[in-house]
């Protein structure tokens, strides 16, 4: 039996690259070609790379979308006896009555307005986006969503009042049924509770907007109430007077010449005090 050589024990690190596999280069370049190896290799890398580039920005546009963070707010105020308004972003008109404070929310996929205090007067721009991002207004706990529409807002220490001008909204409080205003119709959620529909008059609600305050048969605390919103001194009425009644139309600029007035249609007495302060007193 034929005797192979022994292999070779010795440990020299030039014996990997004493040339003995050049003659086999080309065949193993041919079979097993590198470069087309590198390439495949760097494709798959690239598109892995594009894919979970991809799928991260999908999924971060999608937790964007559900989180509808807010990219724009603005505030907007009216200081005691003031009105206001204002073009907002979306096109919408909002008018500010005397001593109101709101802040306009643009979100990714809302718009909001809130209500802190006063009273808006709101003509929502009309959008083909309308469904994907609505326009909701909050007043306190008292949410509006707008269906296309004009309406009014009203927010005092426990009240909120809505009226609708034109078109319709749905006005909802805490847990119950929401309430649905058409043209000419208001509600009031008094300490969270929701009233009955009651009849709305633009026209003596809304003459703020051009600096009027207008009173038809008013209950003369009911117009108190109204003129002490565009005064820093405090009006005081006495309990005897406060079913009198009251009309006409008045300047909300010049609150003092409609106090000095009333003694002259109503059976009432009025005092200034050297502080400002008004008291109106039954005779």
């Amino acid at each position: 039996m034929p005797m192979l050589p022994e292999p070779s024990r010795s440990h020299d690190s030039t014996s990997l690259q004493d040339g003995s596999l050049d003659p086999f280069k080309d065949a193993l370049r041919a079979r097993y070609p590198l470069d087309v190896v590198v390439r495949r290799a760097s494709r798959r890398r690239t598109m892995q790379r594009v894919a979970g580039s991809t799928m991260l920005s999908v999924a971060a546009a999608v937790s964007v979308w559900f989180a509808d963070p807010a990219y724009r707010v603005d505030t907007l105020q009216t200081a005691v006896g003031e009105h206001r308004d204002w073009s907002l972003a979306d096109g919408s008109r909002l008018a500010l009555n005397t001593d109101s404070l709101v802040r306009a929310e643009w979100h990714v996929r809302s718009r909001r307005l809130l209500l802190d205090r006063g009273e808006a007067s709101i003509e929502v721009a009309h959008s083909s986006l309308r469904s994907l991002r609505p326009l909701v207004t909050y007043a306190g706990d008292v949410v509006i969503h707008d269906v296309g529409t004009t309406f009014a807002v009203r927010r005092d220490a426990a009240d909120v009042q809505v009226g609708v001008v034109s078109g319709s909204v749905a006005v909802a409080a805490g847990t119950q049924a929401p309430v649905n205003l058409n043209p000419n119709q208001a509600v009031t959620v008094a300490a969270g509770h929701m009233g009955s529909l009651e009849p709305f008059d633009p026209v003596q609600a809304l003459g703020w907007r051009d600096g009027r305050l207008v009173f038809d048969g008013t209950p003369l605390s009911v117009a108190v109430a109204q003129m002490r919103r565009y005064r820093q001194a405090p009006i005081d009425l006495d309990p005897r007077a406060a079913n009198l009644r009251v009309s006409g139309q008045f300047d909300t600029a010049n609150i003092d010449a409609l106090l000095d007035m009333l003694p002259h249609v109503l059976p009432i007495k009025v005092k200034h005090d050297a502080s400002g302060a008004v008291m109106i007193a039954h005779r």
